[in-house]
């Protein structure tokens, strides 16, 4: 159990650096992945085929050993889905909010040219993102001020 906590805690720091330090990454991340399968992989291939050198096959600790090993594999196995679960889930929604973003900006895009308005993408963009930022920060507001509203 306390090897998941360090996949998940290795794993979220890889997201981290990958995302903030661009020119170290070639350093951490092979690093960080190496110890995340080193503490995922190593104890099911070697210390479980070792294990089973150490007990006899008829004896009532073998059978029990035999059944922590399946449910500390499944449990793994389901810890591993949930996360890819929540993984794709995030990245399902960022692709989501880029097409958003991209007609949004495409449509003011039109809609400038239409009435001879020189405009930048980049620039509608971050203006899009700033209108986007005051209207949920108005909508926490309001939740605040009036939360029988949101129930």
């Amino acid at each position: 159990m306390i090897g998941l906590v360090v996949i998940c805690i290795i794993q979220l720091l890889q997201i981290e650096v990958k995302r903030k330090m661009s020119t170290s990454k070639d350093f951490y991340l092979p690093i960080m992945s190496c110890t995340c399968w080193f503490v995922m992989i190593f104890p099911f291939l070697v210390y479980v085929p070792i294990m089973f050198l150490y007990f006899n096959n008829n004896t009532t600790e073998f059978i029990m050993f035999i059944r922590n090993i399946f449910k500390s594999s499944s449990l793994l196995i389901f810890i591993v889905v949930s996360i890819l679960a929540v993984i794709a889930t995030f990245k399902i929604s960022q692709v989501e909010y880029e097409k958003k973003v991209k007609y949004v900006v495409e449509s003011l895009t039109s809609k400038m040219d239409t009435n001879a308005v020189l405009a930048d993408s980049m620039v509608l963009r971050l203006i899009f993102e700033e209108y986007l930022r005051i209207i949920n920060d108005l909508v926490e507001k309001d939740k605040l001020k009036h939360p029988h509203k949101y129930e």
